[in-house]
């Protein structure tokens, strides 16, 4: 499944190799050098993006919550096709829902991890209309979204349009425009904090965010 919003994300094609050689001995000669190489590569290699299956697994069994829609999938999407780095990723949706745990209450039931308000002029949005509805909660109105997919393909959007550049700032930068000014000193040292402890808990399995 690809966004096409979220510039076309294409994974890379596997290249074709070949290997010719006059006689066996240097053919077998070559094909020992090029699974040296490929090896080295793959070990110098980000594990967070040389081995996308076995990241989505360490997200599901180490960092995702148990009773979460969310999926390691779905936060490796978040930076195929939005650009949102995986870190990056799992603080802001902590921060908001508890990574989209029950704890989340109503806006993880209607599938809206980052807690992203409604509006009528959104609703007309990139993000809005993947939206199927609003819930109100404390006082106010909130997108919902008919799957997580859904709500985790919208928050991407929102994020690549308007806070991808100070997520990638600072804590302080994303914080200004994307949550209210009461309280706001406070969700950036939460924020450092969630970010500090998954860097920490990612370094323990071998991932260097």
């Amino acid at each position: 499944m690809i966004d096409n919003f979220g510039g076309g994300y294409k994974p890379l094609e596997g290249q074709r190799w070949w290997v010719t050689a006059v006689s066996v001995p240097i053919g077998l000669v070559c094909l020992l050098v090029f699974g040296l190489v490929v090896s080295w590569m793959v070990s110098c290699a980000s594990p967070a993006y040389a081995h996308a299956g076995t990241t989505a697994q360490f997200l599901d069994q180490e960092v995702i919550p148990k009773d979460s829609p969310i999926t390691g999938t779905m936060v490796l999407a978040m930076k195929q096709w939005y650009g949102i780095p995986v870190l990056k990723t799992l603080t802001i949706l902590t921060a908001e829902t508890s990574l989209g745990s029950s704890k989340g209450g109503r806006l993880v039931k209607a599938n809206n991890f980052g807690c992203m308000a409604w509006s009528k002029a959104g609703a007309k949005k990139p993000w809005g209309r993947l939206s199927d509805g609003r819930v109100r909660v404390a006082g106010r109105y909130w997108y919902s979204y008919p799957s997580a997919w859904a709500g985790m393909m919208s928050w991407g959007r929102l994020m690549k349009l308007g806070y991808l550049s100070r997520v990638n700032d600072s804590w302080e930068s994303f914080a200004g425009k994307y949550h209210e000014a009461e309280g706001r000193s406070a969700y950036v040292a939460r924020l450092y904090k969630i970010e500090s402890h998954w860097r920490a808990v990612a370094h323990d399995h071998g991932y260097n965010w």
